[in-house]
């Protein structure tokens, strides 16, 4: 969860708003490649890792906004799925998170890289 001043998609003009991830997937894969009679150098060359991330952010006009929902989820503080105008979606993709992201759970992966990227 995290704060950023923004302007509201939804013509509100500037809010303090309060984001949390809402679902996020998370994968890894590696392979590794082989030719006989390759050198190890050859044989590295072959391998790849690649990661995943797929995830929809949640967010909330103010904090009090965020507390009133957690205390009472059917109060008229519900959150908003920020959308993503470039797909016309509320899914965010990205792969190659690099080593920034390795420590970080999957809802801090999609926090991280929706205030670094998206919002950016």
């Amino acid at each position: 969860m995290f704060e950023k001043l923004i302007e509201s998609p939804h013509g509100m003009g500037q809010l303090k708003a309060v984001f949390e991830t809402h679902t996020a997937r998370y994968s890894e894969s590696s392979s590794t490649g082989y030719t006989l009679g390759a050198t190890a150098e050859e044989l590295s060359g072959m391998s790849s890792n690649s990661d995943d991330l797929n995830y929809q952010m949640y967010y909330w006009v103010s904090a009090a906004s965020r507390l009133a929902f957690m205390k009472d989820g059917t109060s008229n503080n519900q959150p908003m799925i920020w959308r993503n105008a470039e797909q016309d979606s509320t899914q965010f993709f990205t792969n190659g998170l690099g080593v920034g992201y390795s420590d970080l759970s999957i809802d801090k992966k999609a926090e991280k890289h929706f205030l670094e990227v998206i919002l950016a």
